[in-house]
């Protein structure tokens, strides 16, 4: 017998036969060339090169290592002790080998382990073709490392690498010693070229309870789509009730889905929800089409459609569709169970061409809007734009740079004057100095616009134009240093900034207003030319914004410690075009001061404040401070103050009426913590001291175990004028299996920011169903 450490290549079945006493076997190997004789010479080592073997060789070429190697017949080679056999992607250790040389088949007993990419399969006998890959091995346990799954079976039937049968089967992500939940099933098929396990006659306890019963199951073993019934969703709000959602998946093609969702709601009916999704390599859409016949509650029928399409023409042109319509007003504050849906009041009805000519671009759209009336807080309905078209675009001459901007845009209404628009907007400026620590850099413009009226015009008001010079220069410097503080390296910065603005003074009281608003005051509008949103006013300026920045940016790794700036406007003749009453005449414009930064690896604020000197008082402030020190541990505090201010209106007879409108004071504060090594709490508190209610709450639990989650959500929210809702997420997530239940991760993360999912895996895919 051959007793030391032996390895052994296959490639074309070259044999070298020993003879010592009777017995004969037989060693294949690869030719090497061995220039002593001694022991250490022909001790052949183990070669961890075989993966980078030329491709002839990796299809044909087999590695054994064993204690034992012997030649029991012409073709028969048996190995034991420590088997180690290799082949390109796969490997077998067990106890004792035997390979048929002729068949290429093999049959291994003991302690049998089979390695093949991202999968172990153990039992105690394997039967296994070594060209194919087809096998059998009976009371396998199987782990699969994609998801961490493991399992086991009474016989496992291996077709190739890829597939395989296991019959009398169980399923788990949970660990070896903690199976909390389990899918059993008769017969389990793994596809794993296509990442997904089939399931016949299937069983899903959890804590030894069954949870799931189902005779046919499919399930992902990757985040790869795949048609069948997703989770059901249990939910309930105040208004519908008790709910129920059955949602299918269909993955009709790799670029076409389908998911129908019935929505049982036991105060209303069973509501169809249905979305179609197709995407191709020159356009992409997504068609929603929800109906629910005969509302017990409401007495009609209610339905949703909409549609978002994106769509390449030909070479730099595009077209898109955005479209959304309800049957009703009332549609989502009935049947919608999130705050950020049962908010929307204007549903986009928008189609539109661009076209991208390389310096210049342009966009011509059909546009208009549903408005949703709260019947106690009613609103105005928008213009629709029937049709818009805007060109715009930027040429440099040297150092010249010329913009241009267009607009024509045919406003429709169905009580309110139409109207169509036209605008001119033409910019040059020219760098006098532009240095990295110093810029001058004027800019002339014109902008001139025309209107033509049309329908709804009893007071007879005239076409108009408007012709307007605007002058501004735009100037600043940066100065730097190095600073050591508290024993850290920091840049330090200081720069001020100079912005000019000039344009005369025209009466515009008569002209219309169809998409104007007077922006809020802030450190971006303090630096624009115009202090009004559209294009229907243009405000009179003489006016010069001092601003100061300083920041404080640390040296090894280049964050933003500590931002400072601090702002005001000097108005060298009053302002006279107005849509908000003037606070003050003196020329001096509120001051702003805002304060931000990441002050170390897990607290970061941000704040803005608008101080009124003319008044000597606060007129608007914002405050929100961040500690999130590690994923799953976050608090999020926000103070929002704005006072009393008056918005102008104009009347048929050319004036302005300004009503004032109320302040602003709410306190809004958001938390995810682990209360234990398992749980965690989840939470939002949305309240408006000026109304006296609360606007949005949140609280939940959430317990992460290795392997499952269970969530419990509850959130009140306000959907119109006096008028709550409150629902109910309640959800048992297996992981990497299903999840039972109504999903709050959505909600979550759209109100509690920073927030985690607790058993989410870090540098890995998902596997989540694609919605």
């Amino acid at each position: 017998m051959v007793n030391s450490q032996k390895f052994i290549n296959m490639p074309t079945l070259h044999v070298m036969r020993f003879r010592l006493k009777p017995v004969v076997f037989t060693l294949f190997c690869a030719f090497t060339y061995l220039p002593t004789a001694s022991a250490d010479a022909l001790r052949l080592r183990l070669d961890h090169t075989f993966h980078t073997l030329p491709e002839p060789l990796q299809g044909t070429s087999a590695f054994v290592s064993a204690d034992h190697l012997e030649s029991r017949q012409k073709d028969q080679i048996e190995a034991t002790g420590h088997v180690v056999l290799r082949k390109l992607g796969q490997a077998v250790y067990t106890d004792h080998l035997l390979y048929f040389q002729n068949t290429h088949d093999l049959e291994a007993t003991g302690s049998v382990r089979l390695e093949q990419p991202n999968s172990v399969l153990s039992g105690p006998h394997l039967k296994l073709n070594l060209d194919t890959s087809a096998g059998t091995l009976d009371q396998p346990e199987f782990y699969f490392a994609e998801n961490a799954a493991r399992g086991a079976a009474d016989v496992l039937t291996l077709q190739d690498r890829q597939h395989y049968t296991l019959e009398n089967a169980s399923y788990t992500t949970c660990p070896v010693n903690q199976p909390d939940w389990q899918m059993t099933m008769g017969e389990l098929e793994i596809d794993r070229d296509l990442q997904v396990g089939v399931a016949h006659n299937a069983w899903v306890t959890f804590m030894g309870v069954p949870l799931l019963y189902s005779p046919w199951l499919d399930f992902p073993l990757n985040d790869q789509r795949k048609s069948g019934f997703l989770a059901p969703i249990f939910g309930g709000t105040t208004k519908g009730g008790t709910e129920i959602t059955l949602p299918y998946y269909w993955n009709i093609a790799p670029n076409y889905d389908a998911t129908l969702s019935p929505r049982i709601i036991s105060k209303r009916g069973v509501q169809f929800n249905n979305e179609f999704r197709y995407l191709a390599p020159r356009f992409s859409s997504e068609v929603r089409l929800d109906v629910l016949p005969s509302d017990a509650m409401a007495n009609r029928t209610r339905a949703r459609v909409s549609l978002k399409h994106q769509q390449t023409l030909f070479d730099g042109a595009s077209g898109f569709i955005n479209f959304s319509h309800v049957g009703d007003d009332a549609y989502f504050r009935d049947l919608a169970d999130t705050v950020n849906v049962t908010s929307q009041v204007n549903l986009l009805q928008d189609a539109g061409v661009v076209y991208s000519g390389g310096w210049w671009n342009a966009v011509a759209r059909v546009q208009r809007y549903q408005t949703l009336q709260d019947p106690l807080s009613p609103i105005a309905v928008p213009y629709a734009r029937l049709p818009q078209i805007t060109v715009s675009g930027q040429k440099n001459f040297g150092e010249i740079k010329t913009d241009m901007k267009g607009e024509f845009v045919d406003f429709s209404h169905p009580t309110a004057l139409n109207a169509r628009r036209l605008v001119f907007n033409p910019s040059v400026s020219y760098p006098l100095i532009s240095q990295p620590a110093f810029y001058v850099t004027p800019k002339l413009a014109i902008h001139s616009t025309h209107y033509q009226m049309g329908a709804n015009n009893p007071a007879g008001a005239p076409n108009a134009s408007r012709t307007l010079p605007i002058v501004s220069v735009d100037s600043g410097m940066a100065f730097e240093r190095d600073w050591n503080l508290f024993g850290r390296d920091y840049l330090h910065t200081l720069e001020p900034r100079a912005f000019y603005v000039f344009i005369p003074y025209q009466n515009q009281s008569l002209l219309p207003n169809f998409d104007t608003a007077q922006a809020d005051f802030s450190f971006t509008q303090m630096f624009a030319e115009n202090r009004f949103f559209g294009n229907d006013r243009i405000g009179d300026a003489n006016q010069m914004t001092l601003a100061m920045t300083s920041r404080l940016l640390d040296q090894d790794n280049g964050s933003e410690r500590l931002k400072v700036t601090l702002g005001e406007r000097f108005s060298f003749s009053p302002p006279q075009v107005n849509l908000v009453a003037p606070t003050s005449n003196t020329g001096k414009s509120d001051i702003l001061l805002a304060v931000a930064g990441q002050v170390d690896h897990a607290w970061s604020m941000d704040s803005e404040f608008q101080f009124d000197p003319n008044q000597s008082h606060t007129q608007r402030y914002n405050i929100a401070a961040r500690y999130r020190p590690e994923p799953g541990k976050t608090l999020n505090f926000g103070y929002r103050f704005t006072r009393n201010s008056l918005v102008g209106t104009l009347v048929p007879n050319g004036t302005t009426v300004y009503t004032p409108i109320g302040g602003l004071r709410q306190v809004d504060f958001s938390v995810q913590w682990p209360l234990t090594s398992r749980w965690h709490a989840v939470g939002r508190w949305n309240y408006s001291f000026q109304e006296g209610r609360i606007l949005d709450s949140i609280g939940g639990l959430e317990y992460n175990e290795s392997c499952w989650t269970f969530r419990f959500v509850g959130q009140r929210f306000t959907t119109a004028t006096q008028q709550t809702n409150t629902g109910f997420f309640v959800q048992l997530e297996l992981n990497d299996l299903v999840k039972v239940g109504s999903d709050p991760l959505i909600m979550l993360k759209r109100s509690v920011p920073g927030y985690v999912k607790t058993n989410e895996k870090p540098n890995t895919l998902t596997t989540e169903v694609l919605r």
